[in-house]
Protein backbone atom coordinates (compact mmCIF):
# COMPACT_ATOMS: atom_id res chain seq x y z
CA UNK A 1 0.00 0.00 0.00
CA UNK A 2 1.23 3.34 -0.65
CA UNK A 3 2.00 6.33 1.97
CA UNK A 4 0.68 9.13 -0.64
CA UNK A 5 -1.36 10.86 2.56
CA UNK A 6 1.50 11.39 4.61
CA UNK A 7 3.84 12.09 1.56
CA UNK A 8 1.46 14.76 0.87
CA UNK A 9 1.24 16.31 3.95
CA UNK A 10 5.62 16.34 4.27
CA UNK A 11 5.72 18.46 0.67
CA UNK A 12 2.84 20.46 1.71
CA UNK A 13 4.49 21.53 4.74
CA UNK A 14 7.90 22.53 3.41
CA UNK A 15 6.20 23.95 0.70
CA UNK A 16 4.62 26.30 3.38
CA UNK A 17 7.99 26.51 4.98
CA UNK A 18 9.76 27.92 1.69
CA UNK A 19 6.50 30.01 0.36
CA UNK A 20 4.58 30.90 2.80
CA UNK A 21 6.48 34.23 4.96
CA UNK A 22 3.69 33.08 7.95
CA UNK A 23 5.57 29.95 8.38
CA UNK A 24 9.23 30.87 7.47
CA UNK A 25 9.90 31.48 10.37
CA UNK A 26 7.40 29.13 12.70
CA UNK A 27 10.29 26.20 13.73
CA UNK A 28 7.35 23.22 14.61
CA UNK A 29 3.70 23.32 12.97
CA UNK A 30 1.87 20.54 12.39
CA UNK A 31 0.10 19.33 8.42
CA UNK A 32 -2.50 17.10 8.29
CA UNK A 33 -5.78 16.13 6.45
CA UNK A 34 -8.91 16.86 8.44
CA UNK A 35 -10.75 13.92 6.69
CA UNK A 36 -8.53 11.03 7.24
CA UNK A 37 -8.92 8.04 9.64
CA UNK A 38 -6.79 5.07 11.24
CA UNK A 39 -8.95 1.77 9.85
CA UNK A 40 -8.28 -1.25 12.35
CA UNK A 41 -9.49 -3.58 9.75
CA UNK A 42 -6.35 -2.56 7.55
CA UNK A 43 -4.39 -0.57 10.42
CA UNK A 44 -3.61 2.01 8.03
CA UNK A 45 -4.39 5.70 7.62
CA UNK A 46 -7.12 6.60 5.08
CA UNK A 47 -8.68 9.59 3.48
CA UNK A 48 -12.27 9.46 4.00
CA UNK A 49 -15.02 11.28 2.27
CA UNK A 50 -17.80 12.26 4.30
CA UNK A 51 -21.13 12.98 2.92
CA UNK A 52 -24.63 14.74 4.85
CA UNK A 53 -28.25 13.47 4.04
CA UNK A 54 -30.47 16.60 5.26
CA UNK A 55 -34.48 16.74 5.12
CA UNK A 56 -36.84 18.01 6.98
CA UNK A 57 -38.77 16.34 10.02
CA UNK A 58 -42.54 16.99 10.81
CA UNK A 59 -43.13 16.14 14.17
CA UNK A 60 -46.80 14.95 15.63
CA UNK A 61 -47.42 18.71 16.83
CA UNK A 62 -46.92 19.75 13.23
CA UNK A 63 -43.64 21.30 13.78
CA UNK A 64 -40.83 20.87 11.49
CA UNK A 65 -37.00 20.55 11.93
CA UNK A 66 -34.36 19.44 10.17
CA UNK A 67 -32.59 16.54 10.60
CA UNK A 68 -28.88 15.46 9.32
CA UNK A 69 -27.00 12.49 9.43
CA UNK A 70 -23.39 12.54 8.10
CA UNK A 71 -21.36 9.00 7.11
CA UNK A 72 -18.23 8.53 5.84
CA UNK A 73 -16.93 6.74 2.45
CA UNK A 74 -13.26 5.04 2.13
CA UNK A 75 -11.84 5.10 -1.05
CA UNK A 76 -11.09 1.83 -3.21
CA UNK A 77 -8.08 3.91 -4.76
CA UNK A 78 -5.45 5.87 -3.54
CA UNK A 79 -6.32 9.83 -5.03
CA UNK A 80 -3.13 10.84 -5.20
CA UNK A 81 -1.41 8.18 -7.06
CA UNK A 82 -4.35 5.54 -8.10
CA UNK A 83 -2.84 2.47 -6.63
CA UNK A 84 -5.91 0.08 -5.53
CA UNK A 85 -6.11 -0.47 -1.77
CA UNK A 86 -5.66 -3.59 -0.23
CA UNK A 87 -8.38 -5.30 1.55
Amino acid sequence: MCNCIEKTEQRYKEHLKENNKTFKEIEDFEVGFTNKAFLMSSCKTEIVLPIEVSWEHRAKSGRVSTKRKVSSFTMSYCPFCGEKKGD
